[in-house]
This record gives C-alpha cells, structure tokens and sequence, in this order.
C-alpha cells in the first residue's frame, strides 16, 4: 500500500541588498549614495558623514537583516568591502 502523502512545500522569500564600505565607511546601499551629496561627485566629508560598519550592520539587524556574504574589492590604493544582506519576505 502506497502512503503518498500531500506535502505543501512552503517557499521562503527573501530580499537583499548590497552595501558598499570604503575607508571605514557604509558610503553606497544598492548603489545610492546613503547621504545627501554636497555635490554631484562624494567628497571626502561626505564619506565620513557615513555610518560606520558595525552602526550600519546594528541597525539593518534590528530591522531583521542578516549579513550574508562580504567581499572584498581592491580599488586603488584601498581595498573597498560589499556586504550582502538579506532578510526573509513575508
């Protein structure tokens, strides 16, 4: 006798974004600037009027993201960080 049972396969969602760090600082969420620009080109006060990592990754934690992946591009002279987050959708 064949138990065949109906199984309701449940698909879990989930959304990401991409954050961009350079010089110690969150400056790019999928790919926008995270302040307002004094100019059109970042300037070098704008980028330390960016979060830190670890204020960013607190508070994207608290709104129920999860740091997934990060990866590291050498860009010049520094070495600039994408972290991918994500969260579960509803």
């Amino acid at each position: 006798m064949n138990h065949h049972s109906m199984s309701t396969e449940i698909l879990t969602k989930y959304e990401y974004i991409i954050a961009f760090e350079q010089q110690g600082k969150i400056t790019f969420v999928n790919n926008q600037w995270v302040d307002q620009l004094q100019g059109s080109e970042p300037t070098q006060e704008d980028i330390q009027k960016c979060p830190d990592p670890h204020d960013f990754l607190n508070t994207k934690g608290a709104e129920g993201w999860e740091l997934v992946s990060v990866f590291l591009m050498p860009i010049s002279d520094q070495t600039a960080t994408k972290m991918y987050l994500r969260r579960q959708v509803a």
